[in-house]
């Protein structure tokens, strides 16, 4: 699979769980940002955590920004990807009837 292909759908998860995650009630959803920015730096042992970059650390590193991504995009709500590029939208609640699999006889 090209990089550009795993990149778009990786994007598309990121949405897709940020939306939905941002759905939580008030109580829950400020435990999980709070749960998401103690996991937002990687704790290497280092002063600077990331200043030396170390291959040992770059799964961590990787997580610690998508916990930054994940939370960013739930405190700020989820983009829309539109046929121009990234479009700020109404990030209602989906419409989860629209998203049901056809019946037999739609396929």
């Amino acid at each position: 699979m090209p990089a550009t292909s795993l990149e778009g759908r990786l994007l598309a998860h990121r949405r897709i769980l940020a939306l939905l995650l941002g759905q939580l009630p008030k109580d829950q959803k400020q435990a999980l940002l709070l749960w998401l920015s103690d996991r937002s730096i990687l704790q290497d042992g280092q002063e600077d955590p990331g200043a030396v970059p170390a291959a040992e650390h770059a799964i961590g590193f990787a997580l610690a920004d998508e916990f930054r991504c994940l939370q960013r995009l739930i405190e700020d709500g989820v983009p829309d990807i539109g046929p121009s590029g990234i479009e700020p939208t109404d990030i209602g609640p989906p419409d989860i009837g629209s998203m049901a699999p056809p019946s037999d006889g739609q396929r």
